[in-house]
Parts: structure tokens; sequence; C-alpha cells
């Protein structure tokens, strides 16, 4: 595979289609393509006003499609699109590759790292760390500063975007849902270190019955996990494996949007403390609690793939850490060079 920064190919798919939103109070005709719940659509046959949606008169054409530009302006739309983004503007279908897309292995590592060039350096030694003990890794990293990538850091990961990411501290929310992996996609903490070989068997860790799948927090190595007396959030955010299918990227699509609106102050989060509001974690509970989200998830990874400074060694009940979690010093990243 090339080693160097992708640049974003736009792409229109279905050229000479015109896809309108589905309105329910409007008369639909055989032929027309439509956009419902991020999909794309070709109604079969003529369907009059005021009738609901019925999959019996529709033909998939593509799923996972976002809205980015409508003439109804009062329509919900995303951002920027990101690399790897199928998208809706002004009723034309666009998608965003590379020009070695094409290229990509099933499944692959994500690492994120943005606001602070220190993230950035730890999320290529990461990578680094991930290749010395499998060659064959296939990494990206999604970073927000172009300035920080030096030439020798395409040794370590095979590809690094910058274009569209957001400079924001939770960057990694949108990035999550911009994998290029169809298959399955192992997220890492940039403040990781990869120990042992056994790190090229990760994507066999998640079973075929579920889409998401954890490690879970030890209460007494964390912030917070208690929210009230029968609710706790134990699902550790900082290293997962998810799979590539419309129901999981549509909840890493929420997990940013929900977290930005929960960096509001006004934004009610009922009885929960205060302090939940900073955490991405919080933001997956509830997403994972009471979305109705279609997600098969556990934590029940081995604690071995996200061992965290400070856990019991007696946890890992004889087995080698294969993923080492630290924190990098606050010192450290607000050093200036």
């Amino acid at each position: 595979m090339k080693k160097h920064q992708n640049k974003p190919l736009v792409k229109e798919e279905y050229p000479g289609v015109f896809v309108d939103v589905w309105y329910q109070e409007l008369e639909h005709l055989a032929g027309q393509h439509v956009w419902i719940e991020d999909t794309v659509y070709k109604v079969i046959e003529d369907q009059e006003a005021n009738t609901e949606f019925s999959l019996d008169n529709a033909e998939l054409i593509c799923n996972n499609v976002k809205l980015y530009k409508d003439e109804n302006k009062a329509l919900e739309t995303i951002g920027e699109p990101g690399i790897g983004d199928t998208y809706i503007s002004d009723n034309k279908l666009y998608s965003i590759t590379t020009d070695d897309s094409e290229d990509f292995p099933d499944d692959g590592f994500l690492i994120v790292a943005s606001v602070h060039e220190r993230f950035y350096r730890a999320a290529i030694d990461c990578a680094e760390s991930v290749k010395l003990f499998h060659p064959d890794a296939h990494i990206t990293v999604f970073v927000d500063n172009e300035d920080w990538i030096k030439p020798s850091d395409y040794e370590k990961a095979d590809w690094i975007v910058t274009w569209g990411v957001p400079n924001h501290i939770r960057a990694k929310l949108w990035a999550l849902g911009r994998t290029p992996y169809k298959g399955k996609t192992c997220y890492l903490d940039a403040d990781m270190l990869c120990q042992h070989e056994d790190i090229a068997n990760v994507f066999d860790e998640l079973p075929e019955n579920l889409d998401l799948l954890f490690t879970k927090i030890r209460p007494y190595n964390a912030k917070i996990t208690k929210l009230s007396n029968t609710e706790e959030m134990t699902m550790h955010c900082g290293m997962f494996v998810y799979r590539n299918n419309p129901q999981t990227i549509k909840l890493m699509n929420s997990w940013y949007g929900e977290y930005v609106k929960q960096q509001d102050p006004d934004h009610d989060i009922g009885t929960y403390p205060n302090e939940c509001r900073k955490w991405d974690t919080f933001t997956m509970w509830k997403l994972l609690t009471y979305s109705d989200h279609g997600v098969f998830w556990d934590e029940s990874l081995h604690i071995r793939w996200n061992f965290i400074n400070g856990h019991l060694d007696s946890e890992l009940e004889g087995e080698e850490i294969v993923m080492w979690h630290y924190s990098i010093p606050s010192h450290e990243i607000h050093l200036k060079k």
C-alpha cells in the first residue's frame, strides 16, 4: 500500500439520479428515488400521499447515506462530510473516497489525535508499537493538524487523515463512523502501547453475534462509574472492536452529536452527576441504555486487551498484556517546543 497522506476524491454516485427526501404527505411515483432514515430507495409502484413508507414498495439502492445540503433548511444535516462518507447534497448522491481506497483490507486499527501535538506523537508511537508486534497490521490515524505530520510517520501508519477532522477534544467520536474498514475496526486510544503479538488476533475477539465489544471499567481505577443506586456505566470506551454495519455506524455518528450537546450547560442530563457531562463514556452509556439502536454489544473483552495503568495484575489471570493503556502527563500535553 502507498504510504502517503490521502487527499479526498468526491464522486457522484448514480449520475443523473435525483434523490428526494421522503415526505409522507406527498405523492411518490414509480421510479422515484427517495431518502429516508439514512437510506436511499427506489419506489416500485406509485404511492398515494399520506401513506406510510413501505419496504414492500421500495428497492434499496444505498444505505448509510447522510444529508448534507437540502433546500429545506429545517431538516437536520451533517457538517462537512469526511472521507468514507456517502451523502446527499442538493438532491444528488456523492461519496468521498481516496485514490487507494480499493486497497484497504476488511479489518484495521483506528487511532485519533486532536487539539494537542503530544496526543498525535502518542498516536504515532501507538501505531509503531502495533506494527512492531504485527507488521501486517493496517493502521489509520486521524489528526486535525497537518503540520504535525513527519515523513517518517508514514512508516508507522498506513493512512494519515487530516481532511475534515474537527479541532475538538473528542474528535475520536467524529472519526469512528468514518472508519475506512468495511469489516471490523479496532479503536485504540492514542495513549496505548502494544506489548504482545496476539494483537494480530484482536479481530477474532468480536464474535459473529455481536457488533461492538468493550472491556469493562474497573471502578477502583476509574473517576466515576456509579450514576445512581441502580445504574452504572462500565463499558470502557478507550479501546473496543466494532463492526461496520448500518446500525453500528449510526450509533457511532450519534455518539459525537450527543456528546457535543451534552457539553452545553443548559442541556438536561437528568438527575445524573454533573461531572458526568465531560465523559464520552456517559454519552455512550446513555445511547446503549436508552436509545433504540439495534446494536448487539458486550463488555466481556478480556482485560489484557486494554490493561490500564493502575489495574491489578491479578486481573490478568495469568495472561499477558496485549495493549497497555497509560496516561500522558498533563505537563507534557501543554509543553511548548
